[in-house]
């Protein structure tokens, strides 16, 4: 690509382009080593070796102690490294428009609905700039290290019990950088990460770097690191009787911990059944609820079969709680947990909140997030699904699926624009029906 539009350099394209390419060598090792009939142990290793960066070696290691005829123990830890790719260290990048930003130096965000500060216009609350994605030659690989620890009990051939402990951690994650983060906390990002317009009339009371959003550039970053703990759990049983069978399984997720330092030297605060950007504003971290699950159960009589299940999510907070930025002359924050991101009260005097809604009339309804949601989150979801096969025919299966049996609606995301829900956890189907018929030919 030409090298000032791979650097950036002109604003207001929509484009990619990257030229590159590496030669890569690796080798692969494992060897399973059964230690007497009831210990087994597994050893296996990689070697990468990428033009530019060292040769690297990433173990795994692995046990299984069947204890008896019901139950078995394993356990593993492994590291792992990703060396960043072509396109995110060759000179070239995406350029793009990011749409719908806030721009909290010539917008008050605290107003409803937010309005521009003496002498901004009201683009400045709802902008739209041109962005660039980025090289970065300097990027490093991403390594991660992950154990587990798992029990699982058979106490009868019909009945499986499975917990599993784990713990996963990654550093210097290779990730886009959010443009909206990089409004809100430019010190925690690269010097002229932001471009603004410096023409002095434009600038308010005159005061330099207060001039309108131009462009923003969003690199490839090395990230601090991400540790998430938790267990899986899984539950198996089986009832059987002349031309019968009833089954009911559990299988699920639950979240211990789950830290994420945007930058070496963070705050590392745990976000588990937070929205973490938010409860954190230091981060760009996801929504993580602590429990998810899915319940269900089958009854097989000859040839009909009946399902019924259960699918959970629970909820997320919008509290602000902390902000973990440490950099020099910037110290981690935290705060009461009582001022909510999207609107109502400030107690902790938080900055670059996003007060949703518009203050309520008679005639058109409206309302202010708060007023409608005053526990500041989103709430739990929990459907019900119903099906019916038929396998009477030879040769043939009928099924009938229903999900969200009773219809059940969408928490309400105050980001969901105008569909109002979260794309990420979420659906807006509502009830809907699945008939299907397969035929075997042989």
């Amino acid at each position: 690509p030409d090298p000032e539009n791979a650097r950036g350099n002109i604003f207001g394209l929509v484009n990619t382009a990257v030229k590159g390419g590496r030669n890569v060598t690796s080798a692969f090792l494992e060897v399973l080593a059964p230690v007497w009939k009831q210990l087994e142990l597994s050893l296996a290793g990689r070697v990468d070796k990428y033009p530019g960066i060292k040769t690297n070696f990433v173990p795994k290691f692995g046990v299984k102690w069947q204890a008896n005829d019901m139950v078995l123990l394993r356990g593993s830890y492994s590291e792992g490294f990703r060396a960043p790719a072509v396109s995110q260290i060759t000179p070239g990048g995406a350029q793009y428009f990011l749409n719908n930003l806030r721009d909290p130096v010539r917008c008050n965000l605290e107003a409803t609905p937010p309005v521009p500060k003496p002498g901004a216009d009201a683009t400045d609350c709802n902008k739209s700039i041109s962005g660039v994605g980025g090289y970065n030659p300097n990027l490093k690989p991403e390594n991660s290290y992950s154990s587990s620890l798992g029990l699982v009990i058979n106490p009868t051939r019909d009945v499986d019990l499975l917990l599993s402990y784990y713990r996963i951690r990654k550093n210097g994650e290779v990730a886009l950088a959010s443009g909206q983060s990089i409004i809100d906390n430019p010190a925690s990002y690269p010097p002229g990460s932001l471009v603004r317009d410096t023409n002095p009339a434009l600038l308010l009371d005159g005061v330099p770097g207060t001039g309108p959003l131009l462009n923003i550039f969003t690199p490839w970053l090395n990230q601090g690191s991400t540790m998430t703990s938790g267990y899986d759990f899984e539950i198996k049983v089986v009832t059987r009787a002349d031309d019968f069978k009833w089954t009911n399984a559990l299988n699920g997720n639950y979240a211990l911990r789950y830290e994420h330092a945007e930058q070496p030297g963070f705050a590392k605060n745990n976000l588990v059944g937070t929205r973490g950007g938010i409860a954190d504003f230091s981060t760009s971290s996801p929504d993580i609820p602590r429990l998810k699950f899915r319940a269900v159960s089958t009854f097989e009589i000859g040839a009909q079969g009946f399902m019924f299940a259960s699918n959970y999510v629970s909820g997320v907070s919008f509290w602000r709680q902390m902000d973990g930025t440490n950099l020099p002359g910037v110290t981690p924050q935290y705060y009461s947990g009582t001022t909510c991101h999207y609107g109502g009260s400030n107690p902790d005097n938080v900055p670059s909140r996003s007060v949703q809604g518009a203050a309520p009339t008679a005639t058109n309804g409206r309302d202010l997030y708060i007023n409608r949601y005053p526990g500041c989150s989103m709430d739990k979801w929990m459907t019900f699904d119903v099906g019916y096969t038929y396998t009477g025919f030879k040769n043939m299966t009928l099924s009938l699926n229903i999900q969200n049996f009773t219809d059940e609606k969408a928490p309400y995301d105050p980001t969901g624009g105008q569909i109002g829900y979260n794309a990420g956890l979420h659906n807006p189907y509502g009830r809907y029906f699945t008939v299907s018929a397969s035929y075997k030919f042989w």
